[in-house]
């Protein structure tokens, strides 16, 4: 199974299980409160979406690996969620994904975005000796 820590920053109404849920189809999740392979970030965009993402990424070590999920409030299934690449901020956001959610549907909406979101989830925590090397390169040349 693949470790992962889950930081919730908001309010999801349930989407955040949810979408774990529908990754756990296809790949072994087991939860841990520390030393995860991998940490999910669940951010709610409420404010702006660059002082949420700043608030949910503020105590996160450098040397964690991050997905990071922005999660939409919204009941439009096309709503739009172009912007900035997070990990180009925060380098150790391998993975950034964006979700569609409202209180009135519970869990995700259904849309292509949300289908989208968890197909990437899925195929970047399936365990991978390629993506380990990455990984392992770039945390050696940030303590070069």
């Amino acid at each position: 199974p693949v470790k992962v820590e889950t930081i919730t920053t908001g309010v999801t109404h349930g989407a955040d299980v949810d979408l774990i849920d529908q990754v756990r189809s296809r790949v072994r999740l087991e939860g841990t409160n520390q030393d995860g392979q991998y940490t999910i970030v669940f951010c709610p965009i409420v404010s702006r979406v660059g002082s949420d993402v700043e608030a949910a990424m503020q105590n996160m070590p450098p040397n964690k690996k991050v997905v990071l999920v922005l999660m939409h409030h919204t009941r439009d299934p096309d709503y739009s969620t172009a912007g900035r690449s997070w990990s180009e901020v925060y380098r150790n956001v391998d993975l950034e994904v964006h979700v569609l959610f409202h209180e009135s549907v519970p869990g995700l909406l259904t849309c292509s975005q949300n289908t989208d979101a968890v197909y990437e989830m899925q195929t970047y925590l399936q365990p991978s000796k390629t993506k380990i090397n990455k990984w392992n390169q770039l945390n050696q040349k940030v303590i070069a």
